[in-house]
This record gives structure tokens, sequence and C-alpha cells, in this order.
């Protein structure tokens, strides 16, 4: 089998993923970000992680993917909130339906990751205005839990996941 591990990432955390996937895989894999990833067709098995932008892939992992076909894949990404949470649920579902439309998923592993300090910024602004928005309390939480990931517990389950898939 031949492997190819391709991601997006804005902060690390998808790459530090990715590079747990290619320590498991051995030697038969190619990693690449999406920017430098090479013609995904004559891999078995892509590996594609994600980060989330404004609750879905960014534009140059969906363009990249456009034209597969026929694969296997295997998803894995983070995001700010909870992956627990019905709202991490949702992002989950929608993920998987833009790659299993063409494609058949093996997979899917979604863990929580630091917040970009861009979309931080816009709730601190938010709470100086009005400190009791609670919206924007909840984001703050999130983003003070999201700080300790993915951490030595997730790439373990990422580990134990990626067993039970292949």
């Amino acid at each position: 089998m031949k492997y190819l591990v391709i991601y997006s990432s804005e902060t690390g955390n998808t790459k530090k993923l990715a590079n747990t996937i290619g320590e498991s895989l051995g030697n038969n894999f190619d990693i690449a970000h999406v920017s430098m990833a090479p013609e995904p067709f004559s891999y078995d098995v892509l590996f594609v992680g994600y980060r989330l932008t404004s609750g879905s892939i960014d534009d140059n992992l969906k363009e990249y993917l456009s034209s597969i076909r026929g694969k296997k894949i295997f998803l894995f990404g983070t995001m700010g909130a909870n992956p627990s949470s019905p709202y991490g649920g949702i992002i989950k579902k929608n993920i998987q339906n833009i790659f299993e439309q063409n494609n058949t998923v093996i997979g899917h592993f979604l863990c929580q990751g630091q917040i970009s300090n861009g979309i931080m910024d816009k709730w601190f602004n938010l709470l100086e205005k009005t400190p009791d928005d609670l919206h924007a309390l909840k984001q703050l939480e999130n983003y003070k839990s999201a700080l300790k990931h993915p951490n030595e517990n997730d790439m373990l389950e990422l580990r134990n996941l990626l067993i039970q898939c292949l």
C-alpha cells in the first residue's frame, strides 16, 4: 500500500496530527502541506488533514481534492470548539459528506486545537464592548481549553483509530 498524507494547517495543530499519522504508517508514505502536495492518483489511501474555516475545509484543500474519485480517505482535523459537542458532530458530518460523494471514508478523527489569534481578537474586542456577551464568553472558554490541544491523549486516540481503520 502507498499512502499520501496531505494537510492544511494555519496554527500547526493539523500538521501535528499529520506527523503522528506519518510516524504510524512506517516507510511507504509521502507527507505534504496541500500547497505542495503531489498528484494523489498513484496512492492507495489518502489521509486528508483539514483546518476549519467558517465551518468547512479551506478553499485550497477543496480545490486540490475536487477531482479525486474512488479513493479510500481517512479524514483528520482540528477545531477550536469541543469536537464532542453538538456543533462538533455537525461539523464532522458536513466534512465527511464532502468526501463521501466520490470516495470511501475509512475513518475520521477530529480533536480540539488552538484557535488562531485573529479569530480570538474578534471575541476579545466584543467582550471589551459587551462583557456579558454569553457567546463571546463561551468562545473565550473554548480558547483556553484549545490551548492544551492537540495533546498526547489526542495523539493516542488518533493512533488507535488508525489501527482500527487500516
